[in-house]
């Protein structure tokens, strides 16, 4: 248990220098127009659907390119709303265990 601990601590500790090296969080990534890790017609479908959710406004392309931090901090933003909403390991299974997974490989 204590070996846990210190491992999560350590990879807690370690997780911006990874942000930063690889160009910010990954959910940030994922959300940004430029990245293409998601065509851009689901990641469209979902900025649409975060912002049907929340009142947020998604940044536009040109948005996004001309302002950067801003972008990403509403990305962020939308991330910390979602986490918050599907905290329930009952109701979503799947998104713990992958939740578990990311830990463990980050703790490692």
């Amino acid at each position: 248990m204590l070996a846990a601990q210190l491992g999560r601590d350590l990879g807690k500790q370690k997780e911006p220098e990874l942000w930063l090296a690889w160009g910010g969080k990954p959910t940030t990534q994922l959300m940004r127009h430029r990245d293409r890790q998601l065509d851009a017609i689901t990641k469209q479908r979902y900025h649409n659907k975060i912002a049907h959710l929340i009142p947020i406004t998604i940044p536009t392309p040109d948005v996004e390119m001309a302002e950067p931090g801003i972008a990403d901090d509403t990305y962020d933003s939308c991330v910390i709303w979602l986490i918050s909403r599907t905290r329930s390991t009952s109701n979503y299974p799947l998104l713990f265990k992958e939740n578990v997974n990311y830990g463990f490989r980050r703790n490692l």
